[in-house]
């Protein structure tokens, strides 16, 4: 119901009197509401990126461990 409200509502300040509220209690909610900053969207994307350069090398290295731990067994 207060998210709804909030969406609706053009100020925070005037929504927190009307929930009795702190202002300061609902700007976090209204960030998370609005979604991810362009620069949160871009260092989420150079993570990703930078996770699947170093996952790629050790799935590489845990396929060759794999393939000469078989002929070992015989």
């Amino acid at each position: 119901m207060a998210v709804a409200r909030m969406k609706s509502f053009g100020r925070v300040v005037g929504l927190a009197r009307e929930l009795g509220v702190r202002a300061k209690l609902l700007h976090p909610w209204r960030a998370r509401l609005e979604g991810p900053t362009k620069v949160a969207a871009r260092r989420q994307l150079t993570l990703e990126e930078e996770n699947r350069q170093v996952k790629r090398p050790l799935v590489e290295r845990s396929l060759e461990v794999d393939f000469l731990k078989v002929p070992c067994k015989k």
